[in-house]
């Protein structure tokens, strides 16, 4: 979608437990009903829903469950998605991919086409604990696939100012990486 300062976006929705069939904006588009296509697939606007004026988005689909286990016999596995999003790179000045909370195949697939991340973390001590190991995993990427991924930050999210658990997470957060990463000063709070 082209946005009103003529900048154009697309958002690649690759949690794949948050599955299609309904529309966030305005109910009018069943994201299911959609034409199918392979996973890690754009063709001519395939599978693209328009749902916020200037933003294109591909939601996830049930195939995309059995996407990681089908790249284990691919060749340049971690490179798919990359080789994918080429195409789409002349078309928008921004592609956000949403991954999973995970360290798998499509994390490494994204991390691989990206030139920056930005890290949602719960203000949760998992969460916390998590945060070393993508870390890790993002060296790793820029190390052997991907040495110009930059992260932008760290961004906390589920924060909850009221408790003093929340505010031991956040502090403990922003004191162990706020040396070495930008840990965003705006938080997104936890909905009551």
């Amino acid at each position: 979608g082209r946005l009103d300062d003529g900048r154009v976006v697309v958002a690649d929705e690759r949690d794949h437990h948050e599955q299609g069939g309904h529309d966030a904006h305005d109910g009018q588009q069943d994201w299911d009903d959609g034409p199918r296509r392979a996973p890690l697939q754009l063709d001519d606007g395939d599978g693209l829903a328009a749902c916020v004026v200037g933003v294109d988005l591909i939601p996830a689909n049930i195939e995309l469950a059995g996407l990681e286990v089908a790249l284990v016999n691919t060749m340049s596995r971690e490179k798919v998605m990359k080789q994918v999003l080429e195409s789409a790179k002349r078309e928008y000045d921004y592609i956000l991919i949403d991954c999973t909370p995970s360290l798998g195949m499509l994390t490494v697939n994204a991390l691989a086409a990206a030139d920056s991340a930005l890290i949602p973390v719960q203000a949760q001590y998992l969460s916390a604990k998590g945060l070393e190991q993508l870390l890790q995993t993002v060296q790793k990427v820029r190390r052997q696939i991907n040495p110009k991924l930059k992260i932008e930050g760290i961004l906390l999210t589920m924060t909850d100012s009221r408790t003093i658990y929340g505010q031991q997470i956040s502090n403990l957060i922003r004191q162990a990486y706020g040396k070495h990463l930008k840990v965003f000063d705006q938080t997104i709070p936890r909905s009551v």
